[in-house]
């Protein structure tokens, strides 16, 4: 279990508790994984993703300044070896950022100017981009949803949008309007995971500031099945990713 502090990356052993390793973020500058504010306030927290290997990747908000303050349009993404030991590459990112999720070789991430990003795991490198018209420039916190075939929805702006990664580009699928959107809420909730016949659920606050939860359905969706018979003589079978 890898777990964040405000300027921590500690590793649990699950069963047990104990503390496999701890690494803190680099002192060149003011980094911080959580920033903790008065009661009700947000603390900007950044979720975590961990590979096959153990390697880990997080974001973190800089206090470009010096004054103690988090900095929304800067932050850093760290990629840390699956050990603790070492910084394997660390990105800056200079626009207000969501939560990165992992699939595969890939992270992908939503930025503030309406953007999916792609981003190789192993340097760091940028992969793609795809520009969204996105009818405003609201954006959530959390993290895109990644599906089992590798579709990628996200909410941005005052919409919701379903992508595919093509290897070299990012191509749009759908998007949906959410009805009466604020479009430039920066408080704007994630879209869950799907279920098994393509439904997902998302939050959001409309233009008079009231709280909303909508359910979608993706059509194109391909349920798994409930049972899959197999014969005796069938001994090689492999399950994919996500069931």
């Amino acid at each position: 279990v890898v777990v964040g502090s405000a300027k921590t990356v500690t590793a649990v052993e699950p069963a047990s508790g104990e503390v496999l390793w701890e690494y803190t973020l680099p002192p060149d500058r003011e980094r911080y994984l959580y920033q903790y504010y008065d009661i009700g306030l947000p603390n900007f927290e950044k979720r975590m993703q961990v590979d096959s290997a153990g390697n880990v990747y997080f974001l973190t908000i800089v206090d470009s300044d010096g004054d103690g303050n988090v900095n929304q349009d800067r932050s850093e993404l760290f990629c840390l070896k699956h050990d603790g030991s070492r910084t394997i590459w660390q990105k800056r990112i200079d626009i207000r950022v969501s939560d990165p999720v992992l699939r595969g070789n890939t992270l992908y991430y939503c930025t503030a100017d309406n953007r999916l990003h792609a981003v190789n795991t192993g340097d760091g490198s940028d992969k793609w981009e795809l520009a969204v018209d996105a009818e405003g420039t609201g954006l959530t916190a959390r993290a895109p949803t990644v599906s089992a075939d590798g579709k990628i929805y996200f909410h941005m702006g005052a919409i919701v949008g379903m992508a595919q990664d093509a290897g070299a580009a990012g191509s749009l699928l759908a998007k949906y309007k959410l009805p009466s959107s604020l479009p430039a809420s920066y408080d704007h909730g994630p879209v869950s995971r799907l279920g098994p016949h393509g439904e997902f659920y998302v939050g959001y606050q409309d233009v008079n500031y009231a709280h909303w939860l909508a359910k979608i359905v993706d059509r194109s969706f391909t349920p798994m099945p409930g049972s899959i018979e197999i014969s005796p003589e069938e001994k090689d079978i492999t399950l994919a990713a996500g069931g």
